[in-house]
This record gives C-alpha cells, structure tokens and sequence, in this order.
C-alpha cells in the first residue's frame, strides 16, 4: 500500500503486508492518533471510493494531509499492489483540484480518478466492476478488521437476535448453503471414483 498525502502521511509513504504463506495477517499497532485507522480508511478509499465513515472523511480536506495543505501541496493518492494468482494488479485512487485553482475549496476538487493495471497494462473495462469482481464491498469486513471495533462486534454477537442476523449475513456472504452443497457433491464424486477404481 502506498500513501501519498492521505490523512495522518506526509509525502510518500509505503506499507508492506505479510505474504507468508503460513501467516497470510497482518497486525498494526501504535498509539491512538498515530494513523492506524489511516491505514483502513485508505484500503477502503482505493478500492470502494470512500473511506467507510459516514460524517467524518468524506470531503477533500478531511483527506488531505494537513501539513500538505498548508504547505499547498493538494495532491493526494492511495495505491494498492496486489498478486491474484499470478496476475499483479495495481489499483491507484487520487485526488485533486481542478487545474488554475490556487487555493483550493473543498468544492474545487475534481471527482477521485481510479486507475487499474493488471500486469502493466491498464485496464480499459469499467474500474469499478473489476473492483467488485476482484473484491466485492459486501466482504470488505472480513479482510479488513479494525480492532478498536472490537467491543461493538463483541456487543452485536452477545444480542440474541442480532447474532443470528450476524451469522445470517456472514453465511450469505460467503455462500455457506453453496460451500455445504460442494462438499456433498465433492464427497459423492470421491466415492463414485473409490469404486470404480477396486
């Protein structure tokens, strides 16, 4: 992941997550204040167009480093390299004035540009498709954790009725019903093929 100019990251700043194949996580830590939400709100900008917040970070200067702001330096960018299978994609969001503006409102800015290559070469389909077939929103929560949220999840899998609405998404999301119907088939095609192999 990289950062340019977005919230609490001055200039350019890069983020390497854990490929390990064993321990495909990875844990961020630090003080309160020091950008670690930052780091979620971007992922989400870069892939879905917002910073998934309702009231706060949703205008341009709220974006925007504040150090760069006043430096007037109004360009801001999230990009996020990744490998599917042996495809590398890059998904870059930015963030700017209309050109001739000086100083800038928030009304001043353009609509974010989303830009995507796949292996060096851009994508010319519609960026957000690609977005939703590579990794739908709807899913965004089970790959994205945001720790400090922790006691709301605790307190909405406690509430009996709002667990089971929980567990009902969760299970709709993933398709669990067509996952339990794979395994049935999947262990039907194994016995068909025992038997024909004595």
């Amino acid at each position: 992941l990289t950062l340019k100019n977005w919230i609490a990251y001055k200039d350019v700043n890069h983020i390497k997550f854990s490929t390990n194949k064993d321990k495909k996580i990875t844990l961020i830590r630090g003080a309160n204040q020091r950008g670690k939400t930052s780091i979620i709100r971007a992922l989400k900008w870069v892939l879905y167009g917002d910073a998934g917040e309702v009231k706060e970070f949703t205008k341009p200067f709220e974006l925007l480093n504040r150090v760069a702001k006043r430096n007037g330096e109004y360009k801001l960018q999230v990009a996020l390299y990744l490998k599917k299978d042996k495809d590398k994609i890059e998904i870059t969001r930015s963030l700017q004035p209309r050109p001739g503006v000086s100083e800038p409102k928030n009304s001043d800015f353009e609509s974010p540009h989303l830009a995507i290559k796949e292996n060096g070469s851009a994508i010319t389909q519609d960026p957000e498709k690609y977005i939703k077939a590579l990794l739908p929103k709807e899913i965004h929560s089970f790959f994205l954790f945001d720790g400090e949220k922790l006691k709301d999840y605790k307190e909405l899998v406690l509430q009996a009725d709002s667990s089971t609405d929980l567990k009902e998404q969760i299970e709709k999301v993933i398709q669990t019903p067509y996952l339990r119907s794979a395994i049935t088939d999947l262990k039907q095609i194994n016995y068909k093929i025992a038997q024909n192999t004595k």
